[in-house]
C-alpha cells in the first residue's frame, strides 16, 4: 500500500511538474515571440514614430529612417489601412544631402505597409535633393499634394537615386507611387529592384504630372493611371519597362508624352478605364515610340489615342496588334516580330513611310488601310500577308531596295499581275505611282 501510495504520489507530482514545465515553456515561447516580433520591427537606427515636418531648409546630411506602416489587425485579421508615416515638406523648403529611408518590415504583408514623402497642401516649390530608399517590401508614396505644388527629387546632375535596397523578404515587392494633383521634377535615377515572383510596380496617379529628366531608370513595370508622364530625355528607361496605361477602378485620363524624345517599351497593356476615361500617347514635336516586346502588345480600345508627329519602331520577337488607327505623322519601321493590322485600323493619313525589314512580318485584316501617300518599302526577307478579298492601296512600293512600277502586286496564289515571293495570302496590293518611267508590272 505504501509503495502504491508512493507511486501515486510520484505520478501526481510528475504530472504537476510536467504542467509547470509546459507552463514555463509557454511563457518562454510567448516571450520569444514578443521579442522576435520586436526584433522584426526594431532597427539599429531608431525610426521616428509619426510624421516628420520640414519647415525650413536643411543641409545637415544624415539619414531619416521611417518605418513602413499604415495597416492594422483585429483578431489576427487585417481590418483596414490606417494613415501611414511620412515626411511633410513646407513651401519653399529645400533639403540637401539627406537620405530618406523607408525601412523594411519583415512582416509578410503584401503591398499593405506604406511610408511617404508629401508636400504641404499649398502651392509652391519643394525640393528633396538627396536619396530616397526603401528596404524590403511595401509601398513608397511620393505626393505633390496641391495642384500648384512642384516637388523636385534629386540634384539636376543626376547624382541622386530613388531605389530599393536591402534583402528581399517573403517574395513580396516594393512599389513606388507618384501621386498628384501636383507636379514632379524627377532628376533622381530610379532603380527599383525586380523581385523574383511578384515584380515591382512604379505607379503614376491621382492627377500628377511627372517629368522624368533622368536617364536609364530601372523600372520593371510602370502603371500610368490618372496622370501625365512626360519624358525630358531619350533613353529614360533602361531596360525598357512594360507600361500599363489606364486605370482599373475609375475614370482616368492617362497621358504618355514623349515630348520630342525616343522612348522604348517592353510592352504596352491597355488597362480598363471608365466611360469618361482616355489613354493618350502624344508628342508636340517629332518623337519615336519603340516597342521591343517579346510579348503580344495590343492597341485596340476605342478610347486609346496615339497622335502627333510620332514615329513607331517595332523590335523584338513579339506581335504588335493594331485594332485602332494610329493618327501619327512619322514613319513606321518593323524591324522584327509581327505587325498585325486588324479590320478598320492602321495609320492615319499623315503616316507616309512604312518599312518592313528582313525577318519581320506584316499581317493585314479586312478593311485595313494605309494612308493614300504611303511609301511602302519591303526589304529582302520580309513577309507581307494579305488575305483573300483584301486589296490595299499605297502611293509607291519598293521591294528588295528597288522601286517598283505602278500596278497590282501579290503572291503567286493571287490574281495580281505583279507576283513576288515577299507576299503571302491571296489578296492584292496596288501601287498608284512609280518613281520609274513607263508603265510595266514587275515580276
Amino acid at each position: 500500500m505504501i509503495n502504491k501510495l508512493h507511486r501515486d504520489t510520484q505520478g501526481k507530482h510528475g504530472i504537476s511538474q510536467k504542467i509547470k514545465c509546459h507552463g514555463l515553456r509557454a511563457i518562454l515561447c510567448l516571450l520569444c515571440v514578443s521579442l522576435c516580433d520586436f526584433a522584426l520591427f526594431a532597427d539599429s537606427r531608431t525610426p521616428p514614430p509619426d510624421d516628420i515636418p520640414f519647415t525650413q531648409d536643411d543641409d545637415s546630411g544624415g539619414i531619416i529612417v521611417m518605418r513602413f506602416g499604415g495597416y492594422h489587425y483585429v483578431d489576427n485579421i487585417l481590418r483596414g489601412i490606417a494613415e501611414y508615416p511620412k515626411i511633410v515638406l513646407s513651401p519653399g523648403v529645400t533639403v540637401r544631402n539627406k537620405t530618406f529611408s523607408a525601412a523594411g518590415v519583415t512582416h509578410g504583408i503584401d503591398s499593405i505597409a506604406r511610408a511617404g514623402m508629401w508636400t504641404a497642401d499649398e502651392p509652391g516649390e519643394y525640393a528633396w535633393l538627396g536619396d530616397v530608399t526603401a528596404e524590403s517590401h511595401g509601398w513608397l508614396y511620393l505626393r505633390a499634394a496641391h495642384p500648384e505644388a512642384v516637388l523636385t527629387l534629386g540634384e539636376p546632375d543626376g547624382t541622386n537615386a530613388i531605389k530599393s535596397v536591402g534583402e528581399h523578404v517573403f517574395h513580396r515587392r516594393m512599389d513606388t507611387v507618384f501621386l498628384g494633383p501636383g507636379k514632379f521634377v524627377v532628376n533622381s535615377r530610379m532603380d527599383i529592384k525586380p523581385w523574383p515572383e511578384t515584380g515591382a510596380m512604379t505607379t503614376f496617379g491621382d492627377g500628377a504630372t511627372v517629368g522624368i529628366w533622368s536617364k536609364s531608370n530601372k523600372v520593371e513595370t510602370a502603371a500610368l493611371r490618372d496622370a501625365v508622364l512626360r519624358v525630358h530625355t531619350g533613353d529614360a528607361f533602361e531596360p525598357p519597362p512594360i507600361l500599363h496605361i489606364g486605370c482599373l477602378d475609375k475614370d482616368s485620363r492617362a497621358t504618355l508624352d514623349l515630348n520630342g524624345h525616343r522612348l522604348t517599351l517592353a510592352g504596352l497593356r491597355e488597362d480598363n478605364v471608365g466611360e469618361g476615361g482616355t489613354r493618350r500617347i502624344i508628342s508636340a514635336t517629332p518623337a519615336t515610340l519603340v516597342f521591343s516586346n517579346t510579348i503580344t502588345c495590343i492597341i485596340a480600345q476605342t478610347n486609346t489615342f496615339v497622335t502627333g508627329p510620332l514615329s513607331v519602331e517595332k523590335n523584338g520577337s513579339g506581335a504588335l496588334v493594331l485594332g485602332r488607327r494610329l493618327d501619327i505623322s512619322g514613319g513606321v519601321r518593323i524591324n522584327a516580330g509581327t505587325l498585325v493590322i486588324e479590320a478598320r485600323s492602321g495609320f492615319g493619313n499623315s503616316a507616309t513611310n512604312i518599312t518592313v525589314a528582313a525577318g519581320a512580318v506584316v499581317e493585314v485584316g479586312d478593311n485595313a488601310a494605309f494612308p493614300a501617300d504611303t511609301a511602302l518599302a519591303l526589304e529582302t526577307g520580309a513577309e507581307f500577308n494579305i488575305p483573300r478579298g483584301v486589296n490595299l492601296t499605297v502611293a509607291t512600293l519598293s521591294i528588295d531596295g528597288k522601286p517598283q512600277f505602278s500596278g497590282v502586286y501579290g503572291s503567286a496564289e493571287s490574281n495580281a499581275r505583279g507576283k513576288h515571293k515577299i507576299f503571302t495570302g491571296s489578296g492584292t496590293l496596288t501601287a498608284r505611282r512609280s518613281e520609274l518611267l513607263g508603265f510595266t508590272i514587275a515580276n
